[in-house]
């Protein structure tokens, strides 16, 4: 078989209709505010060191440079705008639906001096309107990409460069999580949407020739028992698990796996970089 752009985007339309959790992602009052209950916590000092080696690749691979201007679309608390205003980029528009996002975004730029070189813009991806357009278009984990249309969509802001960072082969499988999934629903999710094989494969089908590399992301979690019981109580908000029972069964797991009050876990997981030239 041939795969045209037509076949690829069907085979990503067809994950996303199969996608255990894919109706939460329309629901964008119930993930913003989780979003902004996070935001302050949201990237750790270990995930950090792979956001820098992803910057200094794109860079050193051209695709961004010292006149570059670039939008970061789903920018979350600045963790690849910051990055990209101090290896040299000229100026980055950040585009997140979050308030405490932004605002964790804009304390942390005012703090290290970068305010004037960064605008801020909440809106979500399908309803941002603007006449700029960027240097580099770019989008790392963000709900906001997961079909053919919102990829595209990328190039319409783009004078010529974007790039999506997404999942590579393996996912990070959070035990808690998973475990706290099949206390509640008696199984755990099911999902492959934000895949690169997804994206990765439009772009090829459509003479893009994307360039993909791939980083190993190791992560860390380890919070209070009432942090935790706090924090699962609003992840699992976002899909409807809010009865008394429901609550009862998020703290009796995470009381069984605590030790000397705290939850921990550790995940490792591939983050592919996908960019390209919108005339392949």
């Amino acid at each position: 078989m041939f795969y045209t752009p037509e076949v690829c985007r069907e085979a990503w339309a067809e994950e996303k209709r199969n996608s255990t959790i894919v109706g939460t992602y329309a629901d964008i009052d119930a993930w913003g505010k989780f979003w902004d209950y996070v935001s302050s916590s949201y990237s750790g000092p270990n995930e950090y060191e792979y956001v820098l080696k992803i910057v200094e690749m794109l860079r050193s691979d051209g695709a961004f440079n010292e006149n570059s201007t670039i939008l970061d679309i789903g920018c979350g608390p600045g963790t690849y705008a910051l990055p990209f205003l101090k290896a040299g980029a000229k100026h980055v528009d950040c585009l997140d639906s979050s308030t405490g996002m932004l605002s964790e975004l804009k304390r942390t730029a005012e703090r290290e001096g970068l305010q004037d070189r960064l605008g801020i813009f909440q809106s979500t991806w399908g309803n941002y309107r603007s006449e700029k357009v960027y240097d580099l278009v770019f989008s790392s984990m963000s709900p906001a990409i997961s079909e053919y249309e919102e990829l595209l969509r990328m190039e319409k802001f783009s004078l010529g460069k974007c790039c999506l960072v997404t999942y590579g082969g393996i996912r990070p499988r959070y035990q808690i999580q998973g475990m706290l999934w099949e206390a509640l629903r008696g199984s755990r999710i099911n999902s492959e949407l934000f895949n690169a094989i997804y994206p990765f494969n439009i772009l090829y089908s459509l003479g893009r020739n994307p360039d993909m590399k791939t980083f190993v992301r190791r992560s860390t979690r380890k919070m209070s028992l009432d942090e935790a019981y706090k924090y699962y109580l609003e992840y699992f908000k976002i899909f409807g698990y809010t009865s008394e029972n429901d609550k009862r069964i998020i703290r009796e797991n995470l009381e069984k796996i605590a030790q000397d009050g705290y939850c921990s876990e550790d995940a490792v997981s591939c983050v592919s970089v996908i960019w390209w030239n919108i005339a392949g």
